[in-house]
């Protein structure tokens, strides 16, 4: 069940529409839950109550916050009493999956328990969060850098003799570059096992603390500007990092913008480019003679996304991965100064300053820097030993060296100890938080011995595992209580819980059910058959073949009426020993390249060959409905909609709910 959920698990939960199954994402879970401010008397008031099941403010409150301060639309954002009905629709869902008993199959609860290991990670180190490195994550995060990288892949348990061999190879490539023989970038194209190497050079753009894994973050910051560092070991394999700049950080600016988009941005034709750059040197010309910005761009821009919102865009830093829109949007000095057009690996911008941020200040974000560095593993490994020490303080831990001598030389007087008797047994190793544990639990608790009469066990195994028990011992005793000990963890390991159960039952109550349902399925196209048309369409073959004499063969089989795809293919192949890619559909503009450019009178796209490429088939216009096979995707989605819609009003039907509007009110909107 893992692979199902995990990447949903990942993500947060968009209850803002869950009858629309593409936007389902399965719960809440950003590491850190949101921590609000609550009235003490507030908090704990019931504001739902379902079959006797009571929601307080304070639940309500925070999955509220987390869900409405997680969209990528600002305009789905609710109310907290618009909100309520999701709330609900979700909570009855689990209750129901509750109820089913899906919560004890075993493989949920080996799922839920795999989780709890990842997520109890930062709770279980301490990491000595010292002035210093604060301070250094925060010099990191308002200074970011510009890199390069040359990757050399090996794996994490690679034997010595591959993780030598791949440093040495680092080592050569590094020698290259300072001895004056080659650029980084030549470097990097021929050698680096990064994939993206051969399109951007090995260039990473800039980036600040934490975007990149703590060793390579590590090395970048300790790598003067100009120069190359030694090989840095990640779980990716060794890198090479060349520092190409260091700037102090501007802040954020909001920007809008007019982007005419390339077709294909891998690849651009000369004349392509050359057309974009014109079109955008004159709409900035009209713009600098007075012309509106945001009828421009609703005339003129192809960034669909941000269109509606007159080009505007979120808040960005100089870390924003379109360097070259970035480097352009942070020269612009005054709100409403326009940016002549700069282009990019996507298209041409036309960029207008709207607002300005500057860098947060210090202890504004000292405790989110504090939290980063605690949840970081690289940056938190070290803290085993502290973890430990404040433990034993905590729980008041306290070691009987003595009997663990004693024991000791019990054990290592034989060979095979066969059973422990009672005087031995008796003898305690350690204690905290008021508990004594014995050598009796030590063999009972590490090997499972029902009896100490049956040991039947090496005597050094058993001195081997002594060693970490006290240690293991504490941990798992804070391991077992983390919920009881931080209520931010215990609200995580609910949201995780709730959001597993709703993957399973809305996969046996919706999803499934939609797919395999075939006649309901059909049932419900016949009743909404007319709700998806066909724009202007073509209708036919695409045929793409190797050589022009099987075009021209494939040609003569149309011309005599073989129009099947799968026997025009028999035919090329048996006859002429032609293999040909023959595709048979119905296309709009847009959806395919090549049939945008035979039918709808588009650029040709780079790459095409007319002689190795054409289409058969008739030009439609738009209007005539879909069948269901042609809109499968849609119905069954819709279908899901319907079926999960009328699922819900049976769930509001079959428990009994109670909302208390006055602690709703309570509730601190967004």
């Amino acid at each position: 069940m893992r692979h199902k959920t995990i990447d949903f698990i990942r993500n947060i939960l968009t209850i803002t529409n869950l009858n629309k199954m593409k936007r389902i994402v399965f719960l809440l879970l950003v590491i850190l839950p949101l921590f609000t401010s609550y009235n003490a008397s507030a908090k704990n008031d019931v504001v739902v109550t379902i079959n006797g099941q009571e929601f307080t403010v304070e639940e309500y409150e925070r999955i509220y916050q987390k869900n409405n301060s997680q969209l990528s639309d600002e305009n789905d954002a609710m109310s907290p009493e618009e909100y309520i009905d999701l709330f609900i629709n979700y909570k009855l869902k689990v209750i129901e999956a509750e109820n089913q008993g899906l919560d004890t199959v075993q493989s949920f609860v080996d799922e839920l328990s795999g989780y709890r290991k990842e997520l109890s990670v930062p709770y279980m180190t301490d990491v000595t969060l010292t002035e210093k490195m604060v301070e250094e994550a925060y010099y990191r995060t308002t200074h970011p850098i510009r890199a390069s990288h040359i990757l050399i892949n090996v794996p994490q348990d690679a034997p010595p003799s591959d993780t030598l061999e791949a440093y040495n190879k680092a080592m050569e490539i590094r020698e290259k570059f300072t001895s004056g023989e080659e650029t980084f970038q030549k470097l990097a194209v021929e050698y680096s096992q990064d994939p993206s190497a051969k399109q951007n050079m090995g260039d990473l753009g800039y980036f600040k603390a934490f975007n990149m894994v703590t060793p390579f973050e590590n090395a970048a910051y300790n790598t003067p500007v100009g120069e190359v560092s030694l090989p840095v070991r990640t779980n990716f394999g060794y890198h090479l990092i060349h520092v190409t700049d260091k700037k102090e950080s501007k802040g954020q600016v909001k920007v809008a913008h007019i982007m005419k988009m390339f077709p294909d941005a891998n690849n651009v034709a000369p004349n392509t480019d050359e057309k974009f750059k014109k079109l955008t040197d004159s709409l900035y010309n009209e713009l600098i003679n007075g012309a509106d910005f945001a009828q421009m761009v609703q005339e003129h821009s192809d960034d669909k996304s941000t269109v509606s919102k007159n080009g505007e865009m979120r808040f960005i830093d100089q870390t924003f991965r379109v360097h070259e829109f970035a480097d352009a949007a942070f020269e612009l000095e005054n709100i409403g100064d326009i940016h002549k057009p700069v282009r990019s690996t996507f298209g041409w911008h036309i960029i207008k300053l709207l607002d300005t941020k500057s860098p947060p200040e210090f202890e504004d974000v000292r405790n989110e820097l504090s939290r980063k560095i605690k949840n970081d593993p690289e940056r938190s490994k070290h803290s085993k030993l502290s973890f430990l020490n404040k433990l034993k303080k905590n729980y008041n831990f306290k070691q009987n060296n003595h009997n663990i001598e004693t024991f000791k030389k019990l054990i290592a007087a034989n060979d095979t100890i066969k059973a422990i008797d009672e005087t031995t047994a008796s003898l305690e190793l350690f204690s905290f938080n008021n508990t004594d544990y014995t050598v009796a639990d030590f063999i009972k608790t590490q090997y499972n011995k029902a009896s100490l009469q049956e040991v039947n066990l090496p005597s050094k195994r058993i001195l081997n595992d002594l060693e970490g028990y006290p240690s293991e011992t504490l941990t798992d005793y804070e391991y077992n209580h983390l919920e009881e000990k931080y209520s931010d963890f215990a609200n995580l390991m609910q949201e995780y819980h709730d959001g597993m159960l709703l993957f399973e039952i809305m996969q046996e109550e919706v999803w499934d059910k939609a797919v395999e349902d075939s006649t309901g399925l059909e049932r419900y196209y016949q009743n909404n058959k007319n709700k998806y048309t066909w724009n202007k369409h073509f209708d036919g073959l695409y045929i793409k073949t190797k050589s022009p004499e099987a075009t021209e063969y494939c040609k003569q089989l149309i011309e005599q009426d073989i129009t099947d795809a799968e026997e025009l293919k028999q035919k090329c192949k048996d006859n002429k020993d032609f293999t040909i890619v023959v595709r048979e559909g119905k296309w709009e503009k847009g959806d395919h390249q090549a049939i945008d450019y035979f039918i709808f009178d588009s650029e040709k796209p780079n790459g095409l060959n007319p002689e190795l490429e054409f289409v058969h088939g008739q030009l439609n216009e738009a209007g005539t409905y879909k069948t269901l096979d042609e809109a499968r995707g849609q119905y069954i989605s819709d279908y899901q909609n319907y079926l999960e819609d009328k699922w819900v009003e049976e769930l509001r039907k079959k428990y009994r709910i109670k909302v208390n509007k006055r602690a709703l009110r309570k509730v601190q909107s967004l």
